[in-house]
């Protein structure tokens, strides 16, 4: 990523850190049947987002770490609150459970997957990225294998009442949905096989990563449009569409986010080298 991009990105993080704390994100009021996290949570995305968008201006070195701190953060208080809203009593309550470790080790695993790619296409020989290809790969399947398993109550209830589902409203969107997260799934599926994958010569480690770059450019234009159609859906639930700035914003953070993770070690070793010159 050019550093135009990455200032671009820097002024997006630092526009959503503001617009985290204007009443249409931190102080809405939401339905009753909506699981809301606390309003102090929003605020903390918000700062962690401003942070971030200010040190990438002064390209201080730890971009990285923070990006990845944030990450955590916003996985993590973002699920956790509402998990813990539930009923422990309904059936099936402890596969929701899963969500936690799952949009967590995905969240962390694919950007470092693609990161690694992006620099083993340059250099395959590297065994510092080779090592971050692999814990990123890693990631991504045992996250993949944990949201799998928290949807194994729906998946046997799609299968069991399909003809019926597919000719209500809801749920051809909700199959929709569900084509669109098979197929982000399977790009990522993909992309971390081939980076676990042994590989023979300099010549095809190239083109692997490569291919693997453009499967991950892929995975994360079907995550945004994902994210885009889920987040306007609320528009369709009455008082729910109090909640599509909220929802937009999120979204926004969390691909922000990624792109800071997948972006930032380049362009910090560069910066190194730049200076011991």
């Amino acid at each position: 990523m050019s550093d135009r991009w990455l200032c671009f990105l820097a002024v997006a993080l630092v526009l959503e850190s503001a617009a985290g704390f204007t009443p249409w994100i931190s102080a809405v009021d939401p339905p009753r049947w909506y699981l809301e996290i606390p309003a102090w949570v929003y605020y903390l995305w918000s700062i962690l987002a401003g942070l971030l968008g200010i040190l990438m201006v002064l390209k201080r070195e730890a971009v990285f770490a923070v990006a990845v701190f944030t990450m955590i953060v916003v996985q993590l208080s973002g699920t956790i609150p509402r998990l813990l809203g539930l009923d422990p009593a309904r059936g099936f309550t402890i596969f929701s459970y899963l969500q936690v470790p799952g949009m967590l080790l995905t969240s962390l695993g694919a950007p470092l997957l693609w990161r690694a790619a992006m620099a083993l296409g340059q250099v395959p020989t590297d065994p510092r990225n080779g090592r971050l290809g692999k814990i990123g790969a890693g990631l991504a399947l045992a996250g993949m294998a944990c949201t799998l398993a928290r949807q194994t109550p729906y998946l046997l209830s799609v299968a069991r009442e399909l003809p019926e589902f597919s000719t209500q409203s809801t749920g051809g969107y909700a199959l929709g949905m569900s084509l669109l997260h098979l197929g982000e799934r399977i790009l990522l599926l993909w992309s971390s096989i081939e980076m676990l994958r042994r590989i023979p010569d300099e010549a095809v480690a190239r083109q692997r990563m490569r291919r693997v770059h453009r499967m991950m450019i892929g995975w994360m234009t079907v995550v945004a449009v994902t994210l885009t159609v889920s987040d306007l859906w609320y528009f369709t639930l009455g008082e729910g569409s109090r909640l599509v700035p909220l929802q937009l914003w999120a979204s926004a953070v969390y691909l922000s986010l990624t792109c800071v993770i997948v972006s930032t070690p380049r362009w910090v070793r560069v910066r190194l080298e730049g200076v011991a010159a």
